[in-house]
């Protein structure tokens, strides 16, 4: 596709030409400076070890119609001297002196602005290298085409050059009616006002909407299908990722919707399933979007599904368009609630998709909440921390320090073994040595059971709830973030 376009330019460059310079050896003069360029290009691009690819291709497309640029002006310019009754020697010398120094600026002005492009170490920035390479070495190519080439092959063209006007009547007569527009002192006011006042207005009112990349987005379905609780992975996969797969495939079979080339599902976190569907006709991808969205909503109504496109430039950049909106504070219950009601509001009234948070929004992980007794560890000569340790221990287990094998460090963990009840737990005999005594761990602590979130997250030491959303692709990142703050800003 790159390489179609590359020639495509060529001949409308070409088809531009012929139809205001209307003479084959000039034409022929001003290409010269094409295929020189180009190869310069390749040469550039071997020296500095880069390949071909979609960005350097479309590189050299870009660079074009730069490319003829200078030429076009030098060509032209001895041609307008050489009509004018110049000797072909005199109207070499005094095109070069004319526009040598305004084609120099121009293509090193061009040159440095890409510059910055070629030092930015990011991966955005290593994307665009390509396109900064190829443009500025075909720039570079054009200037020296211009200035030392075609001087010299000029020599041997403007001989035959007639007395007759290259550009045509059309084009006079448009010069002089823009040159009788500025006569007057208030014609001028007026184009100054049209050409420097209005631009700038424009500039600032229609200037588009911020975005990190542009949105290009690739044939495979991603599906996201979350629950409003968490699970555990034995009862994600039973209650919710194995009837997903059920479904997809009687629907196959039965040939419900479009053809499906593989797909791949998982279980993700601890309240979503996940998945990635190809379809089978690259086509069909919108159609199989709207029925992955369409069956899972209708097959289980309880969760909220979300399908998108991957992005083509996803791999390796900062593409993620994922806004978080962090709320801080004291109380966890309080931020839960401000939590849901904005999850609610995002879901339902702004239509942006897949919402989810790093803090779950209810309180649905079963816990145990030990409460320690202070007289009977102070008997004991035990502290809180190395209760809690022990605690820990017989529980999720506890890092006492590593150990090394020779070649790796191994962590070192103590964990007590796996235990039905909690009674198990509390009738466990623990040894203080420094009185000496064995006792149990119901006689150190009181328990209560209780249910509370599966994590908690601090940001800069508060309790601290993000609503994370992915606007979809049709809504600017800027515009998104400024719509997600005005609709926050009641819970702060």
């Amino acid at each position: 596709m790159v390489q179609n376009n590359l020639i495509l330019g060529v001949v409308l460059s070409t088809l531009i030409l012929f139809l205001f310079v209307r003479k084959l050896p000039v034409i022929a003069m001003i290409f010269i400076s094409l295929p020189i360029s180009i190869l310069a290009t390749f040469l550039a691009m071997q020296v500095l070890g880069r390949t071909f690819n979609v960005i350097s291709l479309a590189g050299i497309a870009l660079s074009t119609g730069m490319i003829l640029d200078a030429a076009i002006v030098v060509v032209e310019t001895a041609v307008r001297y050489r009509e004018q009754g110049e000797r072909v020697v005199d109207a070499i010398h005094k095109t070069m002196a004319e526009v040598s120094g305004a084609l120099v600026n121009s293509v090193v002005s061009s040159i440095i602005v890409f510059a910055p492009i070629l030092l930015m170490q990011s991966a955005e920035g290593k994307l665009f290298h390509d396109l900064a390479i190829t443009i500025s070495s075909a720039l570079g190519a054009s200037l020296f085409v211009a200035l030392l080439l075609l001087p010299l092959l000029l020599r041997y063209i403007l001989p035959s050059i007639k007395a007759l006007d290259t550009t045509g009547d059309f084009v006079d007569r448009i010069s002089a009616r823009l040159a009788r527009m500025v006569v007057s002192s208030r014609n001028r006011s007026v184009m100054l006002l049209l050409l420097v006042v209005v631009p700038i207005a424009g500039l600032i009112l229609l200037a588009p909407k911020l975005n990190i990349l542009p949105q290009v987005e690739g044939t495979r379905v991603n599906v996201s299908v979350n629950v409003n609780q968490s699970m555990n992975h034995e009862a994600l996969t039973s209650e919710l990722l194995m009837p997903i797969n059920q479904l997809i495939e009687a629907e196959q079979e039965q040939q419900q919707g479009p053809l499906i080339d593989k797909f791949l599902s998982f279980v993700s976190g601890s309240s979503s399933v996940q998945l990635v569907l190809y379809p089978k006709e690259p086509e069909q991808a919108e159609q199989l979007k709207s029925w992955a969205k369409n069956t899972l909503d209708a097959a289980f109504p309880h969760a909220n599904v979300y399908a998108n496109f991957n992005s083509l430039l996803g791999f390796g950049l900062s593409t993620n368009r994922r806004v978080t909106i962090d709320f801080t504070g004291t109380s966890l219950d309080d931020l839960q609630l401000i939590g849901r009601e904005v999850y609610e509001h995002l879901n339902t009234n702004m239509g942006y998709a897949n919402p989810w948070s790093n803090t779950p929004l209810y309180n649905d992980d079963p816990q145990i909440i030990f409460t320690p007794k202070d007289n009977q560890l102070l008997e004991l000569g035990e502290s809180q921390y190395n209760l809690s340790q022990k605690l820990r221990a017989l529980t999720d287990g506890v890092y006492i320090g590593e150990y090394s094998n020779g070649t790796k460090n191994l962590p070192i963990y103590i964990k007590g073994e796996d235990w039905d009840a909690i009674n198990n737990v509390m009738d466990t005999p623990l040894y203080f040595p420094l009185e000496n005594k064995v006792t149990l761990l119901r006689t150190l602590v009181d328990y209560e059971l209780d249910v509370g979130p599966s994590s908690l997250y601090r940001l800069n030491g508060f309790r601290t709830l993000s609503i994370n959303v992915t606007p979809p692709p049709s809504i600017p990142l800027s515009t998104f973030i400024d719509d997600s703050q005005s609709s926050s800003d009641p819970y702060y």
